[in-house]
């Protein structure tokens, strides 16, 4: 088992994964957003190749309108 925390949220998956493969498996993230995996921006591209690691910390952002 490995512990990660998304936004803040301690989560524990059962074996490693790909983020993508953790996004996937995530109902509550949809829509427009980026990935930031231990502050590091990831490309949509890489997340099928970017595995997840014990204590690794994903943040999602999503976009916000303004003016």
């Amino acid at each position: 088992m490995i512990n990660i925390f998304l936004n803040g949220e301690a989560i524990i998956l059962e074996k490693h994964c790909t983020l993508g493969d953790f996004l996937k498996i995530q109902s509550k993230i949809s829509g427009n957003y980026a990935v930031a995996l231990n502050k590091k921006f990831i490309a949509r591209a890489d997340y099928e190749h970017t595995v997840l690691n014990n204590q690794d910390h994903i943040t999602i952002i999503r976009p916000m309108q303004g003016g």
